[in-house]
């Protein structure tokens, strides 16, 4: 559906490049917005009403440069742990993760700064399962 202003509707990426193109072709600093009308991106001078009523660009996941491929092997798997507060106490938990040597790295790296007998160790499902019972 074409804007009712009668300017030509942008993509937001065409908008930006025709926006550097304007500017290197004429003196007027020309940017590009979103119309408030069509909601499509146009190319035009700044002034006061675009710089109050900025209109911000939402974009998804579905764009090519935020599509991150997942390897094939990584699935989250469930770990099982022995947490030690610094006094002393202990208590064990599952945690699902998707790698865990970086998630026991962290929680030992939490237990050092933490001091006193702090620790966080991997144990066997069935040691979780005897302690929780």
């Amino acid at each position: 559906m074409p804007c009712p202003t009668g300017k030509v509707e942008h993509t937001y990426e065409t908008a930006v490049r025709a926006a550097l193109r304007a500017r290197r072709n004429r003196d007027t600093p020309l940017t590009e917005y979103r119309c408030d009308l069509c909601g499509g991106w146009h190319v035009g001078t700044t002034n006061g009403m675009h710089k109050q009523r900025r209109i911000p660009t939402r974009r998804t996941n579905h764009t090519p440069h935020l599509e991150h491929k997942m390897p094939e092997n990584f699935t989250p798997r469930d770990v099982f742990a022995r947490h030690t507060s610094k006094d002393g106490n202990s208590y064990v938990s599952r945690h699902r993760v998707w790698n865990a040597e970086r998630f026991f790295a962290a929680r030992a790296a939490e237990a050092n700064k933490e001091g006193g007998k702090a620790s966080c160790e991997q144990i066997t499902e069935n040691q979780y399962m005897k302690e929780r019972a």
